[in-house]
């Protein structure tokens, strides 16, 4: 099918914040091929600021399912402003059969998801999931029902503010002596089963500082206790726990300045490659080869193979399965540290 390039387009993404991360690709390649087409998003409050300052967009609707619009009556609210904002085209890569929904009684009338959506019978353009790509990569194939079929990789772009940038560049400054460089990690998760130890994260962290590296830690404020955990263990001025003190956006930032990231399954692992920083990802409960690898040139995977009860889920969860939580258990900080070096050895 294709379009005349003046269409109002909204995008429904109202999952976690990795996968925003990995929809803006999409997005970008939309609009490069279509520069005058509008692009609206529905999103959660929480991960819309990912995409503050973002010129691709031209309104985020942030809709808070989870919390304060949760029920009938908020959710009918936003239906009536979809329908007000009169949409041509419908991009969903979200499953739910609630993002269905919005579309549908949104009355856009072209409305594009996957096989595998639980209301993929209100779709008017079905594209087949493929569960080994990457989900870069499929959700821009939800394109080529719109005509589009890019040629190169694309990865996700962000922009912090010049305060942002600036805020960040203080804070290197304040931190700085005589490091040789950078390293950030990211030792949280929305889910309990996919956060690598805080132990063996300070382990990694103390044999960086060795090496010289300055390593800062970054994460959302439910996550702090994790980074006072590591600090407390590391005991050192070269290790800055910036865990819950940054906006998200200053938290690319920071990354971007970064040598590397190493990060468990989450939401920073898949944001790296849009500031072309490698990143020793770190994988638990979850397999990467579902589509949720590091899209980076670079970038290293650290997992144990060979478990009958991996993956035990998509995303993980609060508590294994079986009560063993030999993913993670089996992954010692001497794995990870040969990871790093690995991608240290490639910037020489």
């Amino acid at each position: 099918m294709k379009i005349n390039g003046n269409e109002n387009i909204l995008v429904i993404q109202t999952a976690y914040l990795g996968d925003l991360a990995i929809t803006l690709p999409m997005v970008q390649v939309l609009k490069k091929n279509y520069p005058k087409i509008n692009i609206d998003i529905i999103c959660l409050p929480d991960t819309s600021k990912l995409i503050e300052n973002n010129p691709y967009f031209r309104e985020i609707i942030r809709y808070d399912k989870r919390k304060t619009e949760k029920g009938i009556l908020p959710t009918w609210s936003l239906i009536k402003r979809i329908q007000l904002n009169k949409y041509q085209i419908a991009l969903i890569p979200h499953p739910s059969f609630r993002s269905s929904i919005l579309a549908c009684l949104g009355k856009i009338n072209i409305r594009i998801g996957f096989s595998k959506s639980a209301g993929k019978f209100l779709f008017t353009q079905i594209t087949p999931f493929n569960k080994f790509q990457h989900e870069v990569e499929r959700n821009i194939s939800l394109l080529e029902n719109l005509g589009i079929s890019p040629s190169k990789k694309e990865t996700s772009e962000y922009y912090p503010s010049l305060k942002e940038k600036n805020n960040i560049e203080n804070i290197i400054q304040k931190n700085t002596n005589d490091e040789i460089g950078i390293i950030t990690i990211a030792p949280g998760s929305v889910w309990k089963t996919k956060r690598w130890m805080p132990e063996r994260f300070a382990e990694v962290v103390s044999e960086l500082i060795k090496k010289n590296y300055l390593v800062f830690a970054i994460g959302g404020t439910s996550e702090d206790g994790i980074g006072k955990q590591i600090s407390e263990l590391v005991s050192s001025s070269k290790f800055v726990n910036l865990i819950g003190k940054l906006s998200l956006l200053e938290s690319i930032e920071l990354i971007k300045r970064s040598v590397l990231l190493i990060s468990n399954d989450s939401a920073p692992l898949h944001i790296s490659s849009g500031v072309n920083t490698p990143v020793v990802g770190i994988y638990g409960p979850t397999d990467p080869r579902f589509g949720f690898w590091p899209y980076g040139e670079n970038d290293v995977i650290i997992e144990t193979n060979n478990l009958s009860c991996r993956p035990c889920g998509m995303h993980g969860g609060d508590k294994c399965p079986i009560g063993t939580w030999e993913c993670m258990e089996k992954i010692s900080s001497k794995k990870v540290l040969e990871g790093v070096e690995k991608i240290i050895s490639t910037k020489k």
